[in-house]
């Protein structure tokens, strides 16, 4: 494939191979006060300039946490967060094959020319900013059939996360939703040198992203049920699980839920 007009051979687009290789997970506690002015920020440049924009970025989507959603959030045996109830925003980038190494080596210069032209949000928590290999599709009965790649593109009005680490304790559990779609990731070291809670101890972290056929409900035994039904069947101990709602782009709805 050659490039045309002024740009030459050189200026060639990569067909890139198809297929969802990793996500960039990125979960952070926006500080009380400023909910509007971060959602103005991320939803006008950064969810693209130092997301969808990049290379190998298949798609995106931005979800929050309601105030009720974090009071219902599970926690198991082990702390894996110090303060396990924070964290109000999420953003998820999957890449396609590749795409995570060119998306590192293009944003790191990226984010240091907008820290020095004051094009970053510094009234927020990182709580876990990491990369993540895609593993598999949980399979259980009444899974939804729509593939791993497109998830984000998918309308799913709904997403549990499950952060996990190490074997299955044992115990009975019930079946994940049915409908909903359950993909598995493992932790690949930080690749930004971000302040955060160290997740290091805890390696190897499976993080578990169910996507919901429906809303998750503010009900700390539900959202417990589908973190275990999900960590058994990836044959992990889950430490943290919390239900997402999707952030409609063009609307602000959602911020009065968040406090």
């Amino acid at each position: 494939m050659s490039g045309s007009g002024t740009g030459g051979p050189d200026a060639a687009v990569r067909p890139w191979e198809i297929g969802l290789e990793s996500v960039d997970f990125t979960f952070v506690h926006v500080h009380e006060g400023h909910d509007a002015a971060f959602n103005t920020w991320y939803e006008n440049d950064h969810f693209y300039s130092g997301g969808v924009l990049g290379p190998g970025v298949l798609a995106g989507r931005r979800w929050y946490c309601s105030r009720a959603l974090r009071e219902s959030r599970y926690t198991g045996s082990r702390a894996l967060f110090p303060q396990p109830e924070l964290g109000t925003n999420l953003a998820t980038y999957f890449f396609t094959h590749g795409g995570g190494a060119a998306f590192k080596h293009w944003v790191e210069p990226q984010l240091d020319i907008m820290w020095k032209t004051g094009r970053m949000f510094a009234e927020r928590t990182i709580m876990n900013l990491s990369l993540y290999n895609f593993r598999r599709a949980l399979a259980y009965v009444g899974a939804s059939t729509v593939p791993p790649h497109v998830a984000l593109d998918h309308p799913f009005p709904g997403l549990v996360v499950t952060l996990c680490s190490g074997a299955w304790p044992g115990g009975r559990t019930g079946a994940p939703p049915r409908g909903s779609l359950t993909l598995a990731f493992e932790r690949k070291p930080a690749y930004l040198p971000l302040k955060m809670p160290d997740l290091s101890p805890f390696d190897p972290v499976t993080l578990l992203l169910t996507f919901m056929p429906r809303p998750p409900k503010p009900d700390v035994a539900r959202i417990g049920a589908i973190a275990r039904a999900v960590a058994k069947l990836a044959g992990a101990e889950p430490l943290w699980a919390s239900g997402f709602l999707p952030v409609v782009p063009g609307s602000t709805r959602h911020l009065a839920e968040l406090r």
